[in-house]
């Protein structure tokens, strides 16, 4: 609650406690992150970056925040509007709603405009756009009025509860609900206001209890908040740790003049980085052996005068604050070579502090001299100090070599084994995979964060759960401790103004080592400008399949101000060049061969055209309502789509297309969708698309659906021609009238491909018809989910992949997700080709299932195809 955030409590933040972290992240994460994904246009990566950032920016900033002055909630909105101007005008955009908002129907837009009056409708209650603007609106409000109303109208709590529990009167909270009601309306309308110019709120109104009825209709059935899921939190956490570290350390960079403040520094430091190690015991501190008073010299060869014996003050603890920061700054940079040095010829804290740093970054050949400062130290005593605790994490990151991966040898003397070591050493797994990530000229980068995510392959829910998060050695290593079997997301992220994200899609073996290096040569760079501007500072995807979320390889990257890019370790073959649009939606910019070579550069100089189609629409069709070009016929939601504009006389007229494939689609106003493959050229500036003629006869296809179908189906012919979605009224019954007369497959799409299920020949009779039963059609095919991996366990885009049976041959592609076939039950010969490989093929029995059976280990297969 925003009462609970005084001083004191505000203090407890700044000092690293966790509980009180996490009561911050609960109380603010979900409104600031809500805030700011509707700022963004709903983009979730570009709002997750900016809610980070503002917490970690809030915590470097919040002694500024004065409770007497303003609410807290009132002062992060202020550090978020300023997170968000910065992060938009680096990605040169402006603050946004949803486009989605400037399409509500009339109906809507006219039955929201009388909340205080009427009735709400079914239909706009159960609007997911409105929902949306729900969340935006309970997002801009104060605290109190967000959380009385989330009480009031989410939860359904009475007013009576609510007094009772917030101990106040009654009427006081019927005098805040007034408040707030009056808030979240005047904001809910100056948001549908500013997104569909025109409109404004009725002046009608009746009683106070028809605004109260449709809020709780409205509220009662929307999410509050748009969910932050673990992965979003633990950002979130990283970037509050982050800031908490630097504000202690530009506190314990004061002067002082207490006795122990270097070593009370030192603890500060210690426990602020990241939970690496705890200061051992003051005792221990008390008893360590005092050092000679030789003169030392630090990382950077700068005398430190011992002072006399006999000064307390000037002790040999009295550790120098600069040589603190730079060893602090030398282990932020994983710069392994000068903590060593520091290991050698610094002072006690400087060691311990060093010590500490390369036990989470090192490799074992920094254990030699760890043992030398814990011999020098800490002689009686094997663990309870840093030293030791920096060998066991050494140990424990390096069990065993891989001799493949280019990774440093571990196996370390028995002399260095404690009996804790070899009882934690004997249950850990051996890790499974490894690699280096490396930059453009194949020299390894340091403190790269790599992350293992989840991978569920043939279903379209993305959780995008984080499994397990690692970050490279000062040569570019990553090993994970842990054995992970199946498929898996591995991706490599920087930050910063070198942003690059690069992924490869695995799937990971029980007793096998997947060794993936992200990253170095083969190079694709080159510079893209449309229509004779450079694409300056947007972001790009290089992608193996249009799907990036599916994809096998993925990266994506940042041009600079000239529209020049350039990714890192992308194999031979082909790839789609794509980008985010002002809309959410990724457009796809162009299609490139990457060669067999180390470096390829290509100069893209997009020119768009205007495309047009006159389709000669016959008498008994009436009009065309909808014209589209997509990239696939079974299209993302996540992908651009162009939409056409009719003219009177029939043209449909496309703008601003870029050159490639696409499939258009015409709708006309009896349901019926005429759909072609086209090719866009780069000139010239005008084309015209032909569209092939269709059936001029029309027929009727009546009947009922037997039960509920969990699938959408559709009528479509050959080559996909046409396209007539089934769609039952509540009984079941259906009805396609005025339909072109051809033959048809009664169809679907599962897993992205089609299934066809029944041929139905509507050429010979005016009206036909056909019940049909979805669940008896699903048990008539059995789902095979086959997956195409290399001999490293990278998954395949593009096999081909097709199963036989006594000359009958079911064929398909693979995307990055992998190859989904369904045939009915029965034992086939299952084949697969990609190029660079030898075909390979294997016998397989379909056990009979449904089609929508979930991916279990009797219909997935792995195929890993070798060179051999």
């Amino acid at each position: 609650m925003e009462n609970d955030w005084n001083r004191k409590h505000i203090e407890t933040l700044l000092s690293g406690d966790e509980e009180t972290q996490e009561a911050f992240i609960h109380d603010f994460g979900p409104v600031i992150y809500t805030w700011m994904y509707y700022q963004v246009g709903a983009d979730e990566q570009i709002a997750m970056e900016l809610t980070s950032q503002i917490f970690g920016q809030a915590i470097r900033n919040i002694s500024d925040f004065n409770p007497a002055e303003e609410t807290l909630f009132a002062w992060l909105k202020q550090q978020a509007r300023q997170t968000r101007d910065e992060g938009l005008g680096h990605r040169q955009m402006k603050p946004q709603r949803p486009w989605a908002w400037s399409q509500l129907p009339e109906d809507v837009l006219c039955g929201v405009s009388r909340l205080r009056s009427e009735l709400l409708s079914e239909k706009i209650i159960d609007n997911p756009f409105i929902h949306e603007i729900i969340q935006a609106t309970l997002a801009e409000l104060e605290q109190a009025d967000r959380e009385l109303l989330i009480h009031r109208y989410n939860h359904l709590d009475t007013i009576e509860n609510i007094a009772e529990e917030t101990n106040s009167p009654v009427e006081d909270v019927q005098s805040q609900l007034y408040r707030s009601r009056h808030s979240f309306r005047r904001v809910f309308f100056q948001i549908i206001s500013k997104a569909n110019s025109g409109f404004s709120e009725s002046n009608d109104t009746a009683e106070i209890e028809m605004l109260d009825m449709n809020l709780e209709k409205l509220l009662s059935t929307t999410t509050t908040y748009q969910a932050l899921d673990e992965t979003k939190i633990d950002s979130i956490r990283q970037c509050m740790l982050e800031a908490v570290q630097e504000t202690e350390r530009m506190r314990s960079e004061r002067p002082s003049k207490k006795q122990y403040l270097p070593a009370a520094i030192a603890a500060a430091l210690l426990i602020l980085i990241a939970g690496l190690y705890l200061l051992t015991r003051k005792e221990t501190i008390d008893t360590a052996p005092p050092v000679t008073t030789e003169e030392k010299t630090t990382i950077a060869e700068t005398p430190t005068t011992k002072a006399e014996s006999n000064d307390q003050e000037k002790t040999q603890s009295d550790i120098d604050e600069e040589e603190l920061k730079l060893i602090f700054n030398l282990g932020q940079r994983g710069d392994v070579e000068a903590l060593l040095e520091i290991l050698k010829s610094g002072q006690f804290t400087s060691q311990r502090i060093a010590a500490v740093f390369l036990g989470k970054i090192a490799d074992p050949t920094a254990i030699e001299p760890l043992q030398e400062a814990e011999e020098q130290w800490y002689p009686d005593s094997l663990n309870d100090n840093p030293f030791a605790e920096a060998i066991e994490q050494i140990l424990l990151r390096f069990p065993d070599a891989v001799a493949d991966a280019n990774l440093i040898e571990s196996e370390p003397e028995d002399t260095f084994i404690t009996e804790k070591d070899s009882k934690e050493k004997s249950t850990t797994k051996t890790p499974n995979i490894a690699g280096i990530i490396s930059d453009f000229s194949n020299q390894p980068i340091a403190n790269i964060r790599v992350e293992l995510t989840e991978n569920l392959l043939f279903s379209r829910i993305k959780t995008g759960r984080n499994i397990a998060s690692i970050q490279t050695n000062t040569k570019g290593q990553f090993q994970f401790p842990e054995t992970y079997e199946g498929a898996v997301f591995l991706t490599g992220q920087g930050s910063g103004q070198e942003y690059v994200s690069i992924t490869h899609s695995v799937w990971c073996g029980k007793d096998t080592i997947c060794v993936v290096n992200i990253g170095g040569k083969p190079a694709l760079s080159g510079t893209i400008v449309i229509d004779g501007a450079a694409l300056a500072n947007q972001r790009l995807f290089l992608s193996a399949t249009l799907d990036i979320s599916q994809a096998s390889f993925r990266q994506e990257i940042v041009t600079d101000s000239n529209g020049n890019f350039s990714f890192l370790g992308v194999q031979a073959g082909i790839y789609y060049l794509m980008n985010r649009g002002l809309d959410n939606r990724i457009r796809r910019l162009a299609m490139i061969e990457m060669p067999q070579q180390e470096t390829y550069n290509t100069n893209l100089n997009l020119e768009t055209v205007m495309v047009s189609t006159n389709y000669p629409v016959e008498p008994n069709f009436t009009a065309l309502t909808e014209a589209f070009l997509i990239y696939a016929m079974d299209a993302s939601d996540d992908l651009g789509q162009i939409q056409g504009a009719i003219e009177k006389d029939g043209f449909v007229l496309f703008e601003n297309v870029l050159p490639g494939s696409y499939v258009m689609r015409i709708g006309l106003d009896n349901g019926v969708w005429i759909q072609q493959d086209v090719e866009i050229t780069d000139g010239p500036e005008d084309q015209v698309i032909e569209m092939s003629p269709i059936p001029a006869e029309i027929t009727t296809l009546r009947g009922r659906l037997l039960n509920a179908s969990p699938v959408d189906l559709f009528l479509t012919n050959a080559n996909q021609q046409i396209h007539i979605n089934i769609i039952p009224s509540a009984d079941g019954f259906y009805e396609l009238a005025n339909i072109p007369t051809d033959v048809y497959s009664l169809a679907t799409f599962v897993a992205g491909q089609l299934v066809e299920f029944t041929q139905i020949d509507l050429q010979d009779q005016i009206e036909t018809t056909l019940d049909i039963d979805p669940a008896e059609m699903l048990q008539s095919f059995t789902p095979l989910y086959v997956v195409v991996a290399d001999e490293t366990g990278l998954i395949l885009s593009g096999s081909q992949v097709w199963l036989n049976r006594e000359g009958d041959i079911i064929t398909t592609s693979s995307t990055g997700r992998g190859a989904f076939l369904a045939a009915p039950s029965g034992s086939y010969t299952l084949s697969v080709a990609h190029p660079g490989y030898p075909t390979q093929s294997q016998d397989v029995d379909l056990n009979s299932s449904s089609l929508l059976a979930e991916p279990n280990a009797d219909n997935t297969i792995l195929i890993q195809l070798g060179t051999k």
